[in-house]
């Protein structure tokens, strides 16, 4: 644990080593500072590089502290009648309705339709609407990513021994070392194209380790418009691939 000072200010952060990583990084979560570090890195460097990035740490910091304030102070409002779910990169009217069903169901066109059963609560109401949601979503993704993996295979002549849906708390995607590509079901936020490039950026990872010159050949090569997409997850802050 390592700490830099702004004026009357003092920010700790917390330091890891990655195999991974290529260069000195920072990354910013609300009340969170991370360096991360290459294999080998002299600690004296890393504290020099954090300590020339220190005014963008704090600046950042503060907006991401602001950011979650603004978004707990909402969440309550979220998953009733009149909420906006973020959805393919639009924000979408949710209209919750009591019916006769047993167990919460999604109807989607153009907004989110949830039926949930009579009688419960606001917060129970809530909480089901927010699984029946996040259920839905998931196996949207799965599906999408399914389609993407055969169609890339036979562009890339490689295939992932398998894939899973997760909810990583800081990555899109990543790419295990045993073949395995797991995609952030919260990616249904984001343009479609978004989950294709992410989709596409992990399978690269089975022929390239890394983001050599030689990787982002290869995925310039078979997806062309890389740089919107990169544009659009680095609006996710503390997100990363």
């Amino acid at each position: 644990m390592g700490e830099i000072t702004v004026g009357n200010t003092t920010i700790q952060y917390s330091e890891r080593t990655s195999t991974r990583a290529k260069r000195l990084r920072i990354v910013v979560k609300p009340h969170n500072v991370e360096l991360v570090t290459p294999p080998g890195v002299n600690s004296k460097w890393a504290k020099e590089f954090i300590e020339q990035k220190k005014q963008w740490v704090f600046v950042k910091l503060n907006e991401m502290n602001e950011r979650a304030a603004r978004q707990q102070s909402v969440e309550p409002f979220q998953y009733q009648s009149g909420a906006k779910i973020l959805y393919r990169g639009r924000r979408l009217k949710l209209q919750v309705i009591e019916t006769d069903v047993d167990k919460p169901e999604v109807t989607y066109s153009n907004k989110f339709i949830v039926s949930v059963p009579y009688g419960l609560n606001s917060t129970t109401r809530r909480q089901q609407v927010q699984k029946a949601l996040e259920k839905w979503m998931k196996e949207k993704v799965r599906k999408d990513v399914g389609q993407f993996i055969t169609v890339y295979s036979e562009k890339l002549k490689v295939s992932p021994k398998g894939y899973r849906i997760k909810g990583q708390k800081h990555l899109w995607g990543s790419c295990s070392s045993n073949d395995i590509i797991n995609i952030n079901w919260r990616l249904i936020q984001a343009p479609k194209q978004v989950l294709e490039y992410v989709v596409v950026h992990e399978m690269c990872h089975l022929i390239h380790r890394n983001h050599s010159a030689d990787f982002w050949n290869l995925t310039t090569s078979i997806f062309p418009d890389v740089v919107r997409c990169k544009k659009w997850l680095k609006s996710g802050e503390g997100w990363q691939l």
